[in-house]
């Protein structure tokens, strides 16, 4: 697959993240009797569809150690809707134009996310946390799929990055490649909510305590994450990828910049509840060369010129859309 190719379909999982391949919305498991909230060309958004999507967003801010107050949780709530209504949108269009992918496309990227998983067992893990079916899970991919071939016919076919650009870029920003150190780490992770009773406290350190026990006892961390993690990566053993300093919670952060390579914390208490972390792997400060940064420069910027065609793309679908809203109380 061409960088172009791979960017447009990133894009389309960015941008709607948790909507496509992520969401069980009402319209494929049979009717959603739910309240709507939106309605698309008189296809509607249920709010079942929109509650997850909310979740999974403030879920993804919160391992960031990003919070909203009331405001700006309004905001979020918004701004979720509009990426519903947008993925919709785009949905509509490619039917519209008669846009589709084949069956072997949509098998060929199944096995690729299986390959991403590690194997079946975790993958289908996955699809049982979050109550998709596999007939399900292949008409959600075919969606994506077909949203990024629209994408890519109507948008990103005539964009292309020179090598001047790119280097370019880099001379400019140089200082964005100067990478600081970085650890790559594991967790299981016990969650709490901010207004948890002291009795929910209590089972939830207990909890920990039990699989830090276990852990001593030579049961594999990943095992233990993912049959006991709350966090979304008990799908991948725990594995939270790289990490860097100041984009975490601080408690954690402090525990897990401590630790060397392959060691396991004692339980940590952070803001989102309990954590047992291993670091599996290290980097030190560098400045990547501009041979290694080209080909995510050349993304990045086509990343910028799709995402704004994109922008353009969709304000001409808004104008012959007939588009209604009724956004209750969450």
């Amino acid at each position: 697959m061409s960088i172009k190719k791979r960017m447009v379909l990133s894009l389309v999982i960015v941008a709607f993240a948790g909507i496509g391949l992520f969401a069980a919305g009402g319209q494929l498991n049979g009717p959603d009797i739910t309240e709507s909230v939106a309605w698309v060309n008189g296809t509607p958004i249920s709010l079942n569809e929109l509650q997850k999507e909310i979740k999974k967003t403030r879920d993804a801010y919160a391992m960031q150690n990003i919070f909203h107050d009331k405001s700006e949780l309004a905001q979020l709530e918004q701004a979720v809707l509009e990426r519903l209504i947008e993925r919709e949108l785009l949905w509509q269009q490619a039917a519209k134009m008669g846009i589709s992918v084949t069956d072997e496309a949509v098998s060929a990227e199944m096995e690729e996310m299986k390959k991403q998983y590690g194997n079946e067992a975790i993958f289908n893990n996955m699809l049982n946390n979050r109550k998709l079916s596999l007939p399900v899970f292949l008409t959600l991919v075919r969606k994506d799929l077909t949203i990024n071939a629209l994408i890519e016919q109507e948008i990103a076919g005539g964009i292309a990055v020179s090598d001047t650009a790119c280097r370019t870029y880099y001379q400019i920003n140089i200082d964005r490649f100067k990478e600081p150190e970085k650890i790559r780490a594991s967790h299981i992770g016990i969650f709490l909510d901010e207004n948890a009773s002291d009795a929910e406290k209590q089972k939830a350190l207990s909890t920990i305590q039990s699989l830090e026990q276990r852990l001593r006892q030579g049961e594999p961390f990943e095992v233990l994450a993912r049959e006991f993690s709350d966090c979304a990566s008990s799908e991948r053993g725990g594995d939270l990828g790289f990490l860097t300093g100041g984009t975490l919670d601080p408690a954690f952060e402090k525990a897990a910049f401590a630790l060397k390579l392959n060691e396991v914390s004692p339980i940590v208490k952070s803001s989102m509840g309990y954590h047992i972390i291993k670091v599996t792997d290290r980097q030190p400060v560098r400045v990547i060369a501009f041979d290694e940064a080209r080909e995510a420069i050349e993304r990045h910027l086509l990343d910028q010129e799709i995402g704004n065609g994109v922008k353009q793309y969709l304000a001409g679908l808004r104008q012959k859309a007939e588009i209604k809203t009724a956004m209750p109380r969450l």
